[in-house]
C-alpha cells in the first residue's frame, strides 16, 4: 500500500506539474493574444493619427494653393492693369500723358506720327513748327491721348517711374518687353 499511495502520489504530483505547466501555458497564450491584441491596437492608433495627419496637411496644402492662386491672381491683374492701353504688353518702360493715361513708348511715338501723318495731309501749307501761345497756336496737329482722345496742350511726355517700377518687380513672373523711346523722338512731335 505504501507503493501504490506512493505511486499515487508521484502520479498526483505529476499532474499536478503539468496542469501547473498546462496552466503556464495557458497564460503565456493569453499573454501573447493580448500582447497581439495591443500591437493590433497601437497600428490602428498610428494609422488613424497618420490619417488624421494627412487630412490636416492636406488642408494645410489646399489653404496654401488658395494662397498662391489669390498671389498669382493679383500678379496677373497688376500685370494687366499695367500694360500698355494701345499694344496690350507690359512693357518695362511706361509713359505718362496729361489725361493720366499711360502707354508704352513705341505706341505713343506711332500715334503721335499717325496723327501728324493725317494733320501734314490735309494741312499741306504747314511749316513744321508747333506753336502753343498766340493766335497760330492751333496751327499743327492736335496730339490726343491714344485711350481717351483728350487733346495734350502740353509739350511733355515723362516716364512714370513708380508704373516703371512696379512693371520691374513683375518681371520674374510674367514677361515684360522693352518699349523705351529716346528722349530726342519727343521733339519731333514738339518742336
Amino acid at each position: 500500500m505504501l507503493l501504490q499511495e506512493q505511486l499515487l502520489n508521484d502520479r498526483v504530483r505529476s499532474l499536478e506539474e503539468a496542469n501547473s505547466w498546462l496552466g503556464i501555458r495557458l497564460e503565456i497564450a493569453c499573454v501573447e493574444r493580448r500582447l497581439a491584441e495591443l500591437q493590433r491596437q497601437a497600428v490602428q492608433m498610428e494609422l488613424v493619427q497618420a490619417r488624421s495627419d494627412l487630412v490636416r496637411v492636406q488642408a494645410e496644402l489646399q489653404t496654401s494653393r488658395g494662397a498662391i492662386s489669390d498671389v498669382e491672381r493679383v500678379f496677373q491683374n497688376l500685370a494687366d492693369t499695367l500694360q500698355c492701353s494701345s499694344c496690350l504688353v507690359l512693357c518695362s518702360e511706361a509713359y505718362a500723358l496729361p489725361c493720366g493715361h499711360y502707354n508704352c513708348g513705341e505706341c505713343l511715338v506711332a500715334w503721335f506720327r499717325q496723327l501728324r501723318a493725317k494733320y501734314e495731309e490735309r494741312h499741306p501749307e504747314w511749316d513744321g513748327v508747333h506753336r502753343y501761345s498766340g493766335f497760330y497756336r492751333h496751327m499743327g496737329p492736335q496730339y490726343t491721348c491714344p485711350n481717351c482722345r483728350e487733346v495734350m496742350h502740353v509739350g511733355v511726355i515723362n516716364p512714370v517711374f513708380q508704373v516703371s517700377a512696379a512693371i520691374a518687380h513683375l518681371a520674374d513672373r510674367v514677361p515684360v518687353e522693352s518699349h523705351r523711346v529716346p528722349d530726342a523722338v519727343w521733339g519731333e512731335f514738339y518742336s
